[in-house]
């Protein structure tokens, strides 16, 4: 499963980042990979370890974003994948879209869900997010929107 969210980044499952035709058909350039190791000539890639429901080290999410922009500045197609391609991609997704494009989080979110709508981060990774972003006030609307509303 890869979504094509933009012109520029996609989130996809474990499984995508091992067809090595697939990412050459979407001209992925960069990954962004949070489930396993992953390594393919011509393709630029950062793993970073990143259990699903357990709260994000702000650090790790500056290393997300860091690695995220600057592929962006080269004119990289970026793949964020984790196992499932649901939570971790997904959080990491909503990240990259408002470090790039200026969303708020709740913005990000629904950017990603129009493309993917079996995207659901888990509320941990969530409040991570609302917290390294400061945006504590919208993480009870983000939360509903994700778990129960969906529309």
């Amino acid at each position: 499963m890869l979504n094509r969210i933009n012109d520029w980044l996609s989130i996809g499952n474990y499984r995508v980042t091992m067809d090595v035709g697939l990412l050459l058909k979407h001209n992925v350039g960069a990954i962004l990979e949070l489930a396993e190791r992953v390594e393919h000539a011509g393709i630029i890639t950062l793993y970073l370890h990143v259990n699903d429901g357990e709260y994000l080290h702000h650090d790790i999410i500056a290393q997300g974003a860091a690695f995220i922009k600057a592929q962006h500045r080269e004119g990289k197609h970026i793949l964020v994948a984790c196992g499932a391609g649901r939570s971790r991609s997904v959080t990491f997704g909503m990240a990259a879209l408002k470090e790039i494009s200026g969303f708020t989080l709740l913005q990000a979110y629904h950017t990603i869900y129009d493309q993917h709508p079996l995207a659901l981060p888990h509320m941990n990774l969530l409040r991570a997010l609302c917290d390294y972003y400061h945006e504590e006030s919208e993480y009870e609307t983000l939360w509903r929107d994700v778990h129960f509303n969906k529309e």
